[in-house]
């Protein structure tokens, strides 16, 4: 009976990269910009061009991120990805991963180590193949098959929800745009692309979209806050602030996204007068 093979996710690059983007992603929700400034700074010194952490980032990317129909070239794209990783120095990547798990235990917490990466289990398949030269030739095999169902993953029906997705995305677009347009004028490009992210993360818990509003409502305050414009409708001025700060507190729907809008719409507004 051959030795199951334990998984050691902190010796795992890719999982400890896609545990640091979402420490990231909530630090960015939560406002807590020293902990944002810690994770941006660890990121870019271990997973940069040249660190051999990046390079064998990279080889997990180009097989998860593959969705073909071709299983020839799945395998191939596998094969060439396993031979590259054997080529980089094991040791080089040990002492790089030690001084990154270091960094996480001393500038962040363990609490790292436990965020939720919904591709782990397939993290964790390519972790062994990669890492363990050793392996027997069956269970190697059984492992590659498991990550190229994932390659191959790219069936009709998907693609024809992805389609049918977007064009009903297009419809609440058209329609949504038709009726702000018809009240408040024509949408500007800014407002545009609100939307569009909006209608995108419908009906998901979509971190990036969260990060991406949180930026937008952040440099909505500051812009109400810097408005000489709006100096004179002090009353007008706190009204719109205390808005966007609650919008920062809470999910939200379109009766609230129609009113972010409505607030860029008139920022842009301001800042026109402001140039008159």
């Amino acid at each position: 009976m051959s030795k199951k093979i334990k998984h050691n996710k902190k010796r795992n690059t890719a999982f400890l990269y896609e545990a640091l983007v979402r420490e990231l992603a909530k630090s960015t929700i939560k406002k807590d910009a020293d902990k944002k400034n810690t994770i941006v700074s660890i990121l870019k010194e271990f997973f940069n061009g040249k660190n051999p952490l990046a390079r064998e980032l990279k080889l997990y990317q180009d097989v998860l991120s593959t969705k073909t129909e071709d299983k020839r070239l799945a395998e191939k794209i596998m094969f060439e990805s396993r031979l590259e990783r054997s080529a980089l120095d094991n040791k080089k990547l040990f002492n790089e991963q030690s001084a990154l798990i270091s960094r996480i235990n001393k500038e962040l917490n363990q609490d790292v180590y436990s965020n939720f990466v919904p591709n782990y289990k397939s993290l964790a398949t390519l972790h062994q193949i990669f890492n363990n030269p050793k392996i027997e030739a069956k269970k190697r095999v059984l492992l590659e098959e498991n990550i190229l169902e994932e390659m191959l993953k790219k069936t009709e029906n998907n693609i024809e929800k992805i389609e049918k997705i977007e064009h009903i995305d297009n419809i609440v677009y058209k329609s949504f745009t038709k009726n702000f347009n018809e009240t408040y004028g024509c949408l500007k490009e800014r407002q545009k692309k609100l939307l569009r992210a909006y209608l995108s993360a419908a009906g998901e818990d979509n971190l990036e979209m969260k990060i991406f509003l949180d930026e937008e409502l952040q440099n909505l305050q500051q812009e109400v806050k810097n408005s000489t414009e709006l100096e004179i409708f002090p009353e007008q001025k706190i009204e719109i602030l205390s808005l966007l700060e609650g919008y920062s507190k809470k999910d939200v729907g379109d009766e609230d996204l129609k009113k972010i809008l409505k607030i860029q719409q008139l920022i842009e507004e301001s800042k026109e007068d402001d140039k008159n």
